[in-house]
């Protein structure tokens, strides 16, 4: 099928929401049917759960595990000094700490 298309946004909070199709031919034939859309409410965001301080010792391994509530689908850091790296699907950051200091995350 081709041709000119015209197309109908929806925005949702939950629940559902009726609509007429209508799709006309150049000969003027049309087909026109009712469709529900019913979409699920969006889920509260993930909240921070594990403490917002760890501690390391420079020169060996650092490892801090991120936890969260609401079942976080990945995880994400901004600022990282180079040493540091984060898994995205578990949440633990992890490296070593080349000299002592303190790193704002």
């Amino acid at each position: 099928m081709s041709g000119e298309f015209e197309s109908k946004s929806f925005n949702f909070t939950g629940g559902a929401s009726a609509t007429t199709i209508k799709i006309e031919t150049t000969a003027k034939r049309a087909f026109i049917d009712d469709v529900t859309v019913t979409a699920e409410a969006p889920s509260s965001p993930p909240v921070i759960t594990s403490p917002s301080t760890a501690g390391g010792i420079a020169g060996q391994a650092f490892s801090y595990q991120i936890t969260a509530s609401n079942s976080p689908t990945s995880f994400g850091a901004s600022s990282l000094p180079a040493w540091a790296s984060i898994n995205t699907t578990s949440g633990v950051i992890s490296g070593a700490t080349p000299t002592a200091g303190t790193n704002v995350v």
